[in-house]
């Protein structure tokens, strides 16, 4: 398989000229031309030149000393005595890269460490000390960056930029492959970090209250909007209760003798049948009289007698 045949076709220069101007590769930082320039010119111009201070850019990195904390295993500048985060004492130093704009000298190299054999010697020096320190109780200031949150947010923005740049050949040459990594590294990335202990509870915990705050104020919102709607049927109510109010009506005629109306006499609302004869007021169904009125008599008695019937 790695074997070459003798009638394997090759391809010829003009064909592999144009493969490499295809081919994408970033090109060299100015900082890297300058720093090969300074180095050029130390070792082959004069042995003066060499001992004089050389101006670095402003990205120029050179080796600065970096005190380690055994306890949260983080590296901080020479100036804390004690680890900010939890007052440890700082003992050892672990040699890290940093930009830097102050002149540094060209024939004085400076030592640089393995970070593990670094690790194990901070280590080592701090344990005693951080175990006196821990068993007498005392109490550590925490010392916080005292950076204002432009220049952090600014100094974040920038190193954002400088991954975008690193990363854009890549994505650039297979955007769908770089996407598939990316995301699949994050999904890693976000379970692990769901994994550890009392994350994820954490994590429900706060998804539960935010949610719960914000049915609360969904509620409270629409119970408030039903009462004003009910206050507002209620007042067009009372207002057409107020405007229904009948007039007054005028006091009644007593009226006249002969009409059936107010106090006054006459007829019955409902006409009956008219009635008379022998009976009279007795109510008896008799025959009308017929004849003359009969003449006065002292013999005939003029009152009626009583009647053997009386009425039931």
């Amino acid at each position: 398989m790695g074997s070459i045949e003798p009638k394997d076709p090759f391809f010829s220069e003009t064909e592999l000229k144009r493969v490499l101007e295809l081919w994408t590769a970033p090109e060299a930082s100015r900082t890297l031309d300058e720093r090969v320039s300074n180095s050029f010119y130390r070792e082959f111009e004069s042995d003066d030149a060499a001992t004089q201070p050389v101006a670095l850019p402003q990205s120029q990195k050179e080796v600065v000393t970096m005190k380690f904390c055994s306890t949260c295993h983080e590296e901080f500048a020479e100036k804390f005595s004690f680890c900010p985060v939890d007052g440890t004492p700082l003992n050892g130093f672990v040699p890290r890269d940093e930009e830097s704009v102050t002149r540094a000298a060209a024939h004085e190299p400076a030592v640089v460490l393995p970070r593990q054999a670094a690790y194990a010697a901070a280590g080592t020096a701090a344990g005693g000390a951080a175990g006196a320190v821990a068993a007498k109780g005392e109490y550590h200031l925490t010392f916080i960056d005292d950076a204002g949150l432009t220049h952090r947010l600014i100094e974040a923005v920038k190193d954002i930029a400088h991954e975008s740049e690193l990363t854009w050949p890549e994505f650039k040459r297979d955007p769908f492959g770089f996407t598939k990594r990316m995301a699949v590294g994050y999904s890693k990335a976000g379970w692990r970090g769901l994994s550890q202990p009392n994350v994820a509870t954490g994590v429900l915990s706060a998804l539960f209250v935010v949610m719960t705050a914000l049915l609360a104020v969904f509620w409270i919102d629409r119970v408030q909007t039903q009462r004003a709607e009910q206050a507002a049927i209620t007042e067009e109510q009372l207002v057409d209760q107020l405007i229904d109010i009948p007039s007054e009506q005028p006091t009644p005629d007593p009226g006249t003798a002969g009409l059936n109306k107010g106090s006054g006499g006459g007829s019955k609302p409902k006409q009956e049948k008219a009635g008379g004869g022998g009976g009279g007021g007795r109510q008896e169904q008799k025959e009308a009289s017929f004849g003359k009125t009969p003449q006065a008599s002292l013999t005939v008695p003029q009152v009626v007698a009583p009647d053997p019937k009386p009425p039931a």
